[in-house]
């Protein structure tokens, strides 16, 4: 998993993409509105993961950010990973779920 991490998000650090000129830089970064666009180009082939690419994160007001299709991909699949978690634990699901199962069966009794 670690080296799948590190393989998805490989490619140039912030120093580097602060200095890409974004109208000369060859090939020119790709422009995406959202994580799933960015997924669906690199699965259809149109682009690869350490391709330079400019994505507006959900929630920021200011602009595009400058980055790689594959940050792109793998900070959307935490963040929403991250929010399903934090919505609901599983535990607590299961343990009410368990709780209401008890409750019903001692009731019928």
């Amino acid at each position: 998993m670690v080296l799948g991490a590190y393989y998805l998000t490989y490619g140039p650090d912030a120093e580097e993409l602060a200095k890409i000129d974004r109208a000369t830089h060859d090939p020119r970064p790709h422009v995406f509105r959202t994580a799933q666009e960015a997924e669906l180009s690199y699965e259809l082939g149109n682009v690869k993961l350490h391709d330079v690419a400019e994505y507006r994160p959900l929630g920021r007001e200011a602009g595009h950010v400058l980055t790689t299709v594959g940050r792109i991909i793998y900070n959307d699949r935490i963040e929403r990973a991250l929010g399903e978690a934090l919505a609901t634990p599983s535990i607590w699901r299961s343990t009410s779920s368990s709780t209401r199962r008890c409750a019903s069966a001692t009731r019928s009794r």
